[in-house]
């Protein structure tokens, strides 16, 4: 009899693995499916404030990660890359402005300028430090998930160039699916013990 029971819930854990398979590489074709280039290059411009008109797109292709979209707007350049799921995983912008004159911020303005970019406040971050060289600031922190290099103008206090990139990650739609087969696993192991 417990021969046949081992049997039985052998088969049961076969067909409800099979079936997560199935399910969890469907949900995985249909996130893929729901972003393509067109979606990520919206998700760039909706982040930047601009629209499709006011850009030139020098780059928009597809990696095993997700997607680098790149493109101008006047002098600006920007560089998203963009996750499968439509995460933004880091962005890079360049103002190509230089601004001639002689230096009218501190460095405590420049902070306070780069956290205001970010929405953050000195007490909200991590890692703050700052840097003069050539007029410019080059203030970086870590702000949540987003380690930022914010560079300021030491003249006007505008922001001349910023990259940031997250740095913690819950992983997505992978994560989610290896956390639901743990439990599986787990769930039925109990069983064969």
């Amino acid at each position: 009899m417990a021969k046949t029971t081992k049997k039985a819930l052998s088969l049961a854990l076969s067909v409800v693995l099979v079936f997560s398979l199935t399910i969890a590489f469907a949900m995985t074709i249909t996130i893929y499916a729901a972003l393509n280039i067109d979606g990520a290059k919206q998700i760039a411009l909706d982040d930047a404030g601009l629209s499709s008109a006011e850009v030139f797109f020098s780059e928009a292709k597809a990696d095993r990660q997700g997607f680098d979209i790149e493109f101008r707007s006047g002098q600006a350049e920007y560089d998203y890359e963009i996750s499968k799921d439509g995460k933004i995983l880091s962005v890079s912008y360049d103002s190509n402005k230089r601004v001639n004159g002689s230096r009218s911020l501190d460095a405590e303005a420049a902070k306070s300028a780069a956290l205001s970019f970010a929405g953050a406040k000195a007490s909200d971050v991590e890692r703050l430090r700052s840097e003069y060289d050539d007029n410019e600031y080059e203030i970086s922190f870590t702000y949540g998930e987003k380690e930022y290099d914010v560079n300021v103008s030491a003249v006007d206090g505008s922001i001349l160039e910023y990259d940031y990139e997250v740095v913690q990650s819950s992983g997505g739609i992978f994560a989610a699916i290896s956390a639901f087969f743990q439990r599986i696993f787990a769930f039925f192991s109990g069983f064969f013990a």
